[in-house]
């Protein structure tokens, strides 16, 4: 359970970001946008469990990073290169790879991934102030103790009258 005060630190964060510049406006324009591969959207999707610290809904993060590679520019070689980032960084740390670390080492190496002083401002903003954004919209309001989000249809779910 999410406390209020955690839930309004998760909010002004995203609210923060909004403010942020988006990644490089060259970089945008000049990047190319595709499917992801499964490899990268599993990547993307465990870092959503280490910056939300819950096990993501399914189906949610997963067509917010296709449809950001799909549609919006730069961010399908920004997934590609986070996730070669990280995979890299769990090498050096004797794992195969990012997916293999258990949640604590996933959680250092996102960590050192936000804290490289190049890198990490290049991530911040298109990946992890976006899920968190993400999360703010859907799985907060189950961490909360809410049934659904505002929006979600779920009105048949308690009709109680014989039809």
């Amino acid at each position: 359970m999410v406390t209020r005060r955690e839930f309004n630190h998760l909010i002004l964060g995203a609210a923060a970001a909004t403010c942020l510049p988006d990644i490089a406006s060259a970089e945008a324009v000049a990047g190319e946008t595709g499917t992801l591969d499964d490899r990268t959207l599993a990547v993307l999707k465990a870092t959503a469990e280490v910056v939300t610290g819950v096990q993501p809904l399914q189906g949610y993060y997963e067509d917010y990073y296709s449809y950001s590679a799909l549609q919006r520019a730069g961010y399908l070689s920004l997934y590609r290169d986070f996730a070669g980032r990280v995979d890299r960084t769990a090498k050096r740390l004797g794992r195969a790879d990012f997916l293999a670390c258990d949640a604590s080492t996933r959680a250092g190496i996102v960590e050192k991934t936000r804290s490289i002083l190049g890198g990490g401002s290049r991530f911040e903003n298109p990946i992890f102030q976006e899920t968190l954004a993400v999360f703010e919209r859907t799985d907060a309001w189950l961490q909360l103790g809410y049934a659904a989000w505002p929006g979600s249809p779920r009105g048949q779910d308690f009709y109680k009258q014989p039809i």
